[in-house]
């Protein structure tokens, strides 16, 4: 696709010029171009994404475009060896093909390994914590406004070029939205749109909202961020918008754990709590009354005419899908079938059990076996227990709260996001704690843009 490669073009003349920049922006820019959006789409496929993660990486290590030099360790180290060993275990009994397997690692090591020790490495003062969150907001704005004509007007014009311009073979499994009149309209349930935006599925649109919401909600107390306090308060509003129009189950859950986040547990009394709560009540009310799809879409998970109606799953779908896992998972307990092993089995018969299995539980464990799933579990307990020493714990643990109760109900999410969202709050918490230890309390009316090493 010509516009993929115009893209990377753009991409890589900003990098020479200011390669710090182009790492912190495309971070969030990252989020307009779906896996359809693609460099190459023979096999072995290359997204945009993926490219121009190689290319930033590339230039990195060839030290063009001039760099700030974080002389920090890499703080995802550990989780990288780990999964590293977790990988090489599973490969080693394997039943998927190796290059399925070596395909999958590799795009993990470089989508999100790699994208975040460079974005750690140049988010290294508080004017580049400004820029990484002004992308995000200024980004939020566009997809969320996307979503919203897309919910009015039944029709996404961006995800319609793209499903016109790129071939047509293969894109089941990188995008799911069909432009109206393509022979279907399952992104319509109970007559609700489930916006797609730029995104290759609805699910990861509203959990793109949920995370970036939490990510502002926790930057918003911030006083170096006063100055882009209304961008954060306007973009917050809009993404609570974009998380309900995704008409998805699993980011109706995440939103609500993640708007815990404005309630201060030694304040539950305050009139900004009660406030906030009797808005939120009223706004439900308002939603039952003039838009009951989106609770058709809850509901629907208990009653099985209601799911075959709006064409979604109930609990018994899901106890059928765990009940195959688990079975998966007997069979080769430590290690599991090796990673790739759902996508060959997907492609060979009938398999619509497998096929289904989109809990994070549901994959982990037959292809990477107990090993695999110890590894997964114990990256929430190193996030939660290196962050909780420099910010507010219950902070921390709302955030990875919604992160992990979406993951097990629709399985893995874009770990390059919300990542790349938790190093940014770790490197916030930290640069305030240094300038405060060296500059003391004038230390935000004239140093915002000094570097700390």
């Amino acid at each position: 696709m010509l516009f993929a490669w115009v893209i990377l073009s753009v991409v890589a003349v900003a990098a020479v010029r200011r390669f710090n920049y182009t790492v912190i922006i495309w971070m969030a820019c990252r989020l307009l171009f779906n896996a359809q959006v693609a460099l190459k789409y023979s096999s072995p496929a290359m997204s945009l994404d993926f490219g121009v993660a190689v290319l930033l990486l590339g230039f990195y290590m060839l030290r063009i475009g001039g760099k700030r030099r974080l002389r920090e360790p890499y703080y995802l180290a550990p989780i990288l060896f780990a999964t590293l060993l977790s990988y090489a275990l599973s490969s080693a009994f394997s039943i998927a093909f190796v290059d399925e397997g070596l395909r999958i690692l590799i795009k993990i090591l470089v989508l999100n390994f790699a994208s975040i020790y460079l974005l750690q490495k140049v988010l290294t003062t508080q004017r580049d914590i400004r820029m990484f969150i002004t992308a995000f907001a200024i980004v939020s704005f566009i997809i969320v406004g996307l979503g919203i004509f897309e919910s009015v007007f039944k029709d996404n014009p961006y995800l319609d070029y793209v499903y016109y311009n790129s071939p047509q073979e293969g894109t089941e499994g990188r995008m799911y939205y069909l432009p109206p009149g393509v022979g279907s309209t399952f992104h319509i349930r109970y007559g609700l749109v489930r916006a797609y935006s730029t995104f290759g599925i609805h699910i990861s649109f509203g959990s793109a909202c949920v995370f970036i919401l939490g990510f502002l909600l926790i930057m918003r107390d911030q006083k170096w961020l006063k100055a882009n306090e209304w961008l954060i308060k306007a973009a917050t509003i809009l993404l609570v918008i974009g998380a309900i129009i995704s008409n998805s189950k699993t980011c109706y859950v995440g939103l609500f754990i993640m708007l815990l986040l404005v309630v201060n547990p030694k304040r539950l009394l305050n009139f900004k709590t009660v406030l906030g709560f009797f808005i939120a009540v009223i706004a439900v009310i308002v939603l039952y009354n003039y838009f009951p799809g989106y609770f058709n879409n809850v509901l629907s998970l208990f009653d099985g005419d209601l799911a075959d109606e709006g064409g979604g799953s109930t609990v018994a779908v899901r106890e059928r899908q765990l009940e195959v896992a688990l079975h998966m998972f007997s069979e080769k307990p430590l290690f599991g079938y090796g990673p790739g092993t759902l996508n060959v089995l997907k492609s060979v018969g009938n398999n619509s059990d497998i096929l289904g299995a989109e809990g994070a539980h549901l994959s982990i464990l037959p292809e990477r076996g107990f090993v695999g799933y110890m590894v997964y579990l114990a990256t929430f307990a190193y996030f939660y227990m290196t962050m909780k020493k420099i910010m507010p714990p219950y902070k921390i643990f709302i955030f990875l709260l919604a992160l992990f109760i979406m993951e097990i109900v629709s399985g893995l999410r874009d770990m390059t996001l919300y990542w790349s969202l938790l190093i940014a709050i770790r490197r916030t918490y930290l640069l305030k704690a240094t300038y405060l230890e060296l500059y003391g309390n004038n230390w935000n009316t004239r140093l915002w843009s000094r570097e700390i090493y």
